[in-house]
């Protein structure tokens, strides 16, 4: 019997594949996380800034903890080959998401309180 959940946030989502702002808010929350307990970091300039951004490397884990519960994020990512293109070259198309496990004892806690308080924490402040 498996004891862990696992719920996955693509990084774009509906028929034209907008970039989620979910995604974004949880890179965001991450990227501090990543940056005190990641081994591995993908460096990223600001828009209309000279500041550096770490963010989680793919495959990358951080593990997180809200109300004494422990919960593991991954950055990973699906590659896929395009059938239809005007190109000579083959090309891959990428989709990253992020993986979020924890212990099933938790599952009224991780999706509901948790997962609002890590988008609240990473998105833009107004």
């Amino acid at each position: 019997m498996y004891h862990y959940i696992e719920i996955t946030f693509d990084e774009f989502s509906g028929e034209r594949l907008n970039h989620s702002e979910v995604f974004s808010a949880i890179q965001n929350y991450l990227s501090i996380k990543a940056s005190k307990h990641a081994a591995r970091f993908k460096a990223d300039v600001v828009e209309d800034s000279q500041s550096l951004v770490l963010s989680m490397e793919d495959k990358e884990e951080v593990t997180d903890e809200f109300e004494r519960v422990n919960v593991w994020w991954e950055l990973g990512k699906n590659i896929s080959r395009r059938e239809f293109q005007f190109s000579i070259y083959p090309a891959a198309e990428e989709k990253r998401y992020y993986k979020l496990t924890f212990h099933k004892r938790d599952r009224e806690l991780i999706p509901g309180s948790y997962v609002n308080h890590v988008l609240d924490g990473g998105r833009p402040s107004q």
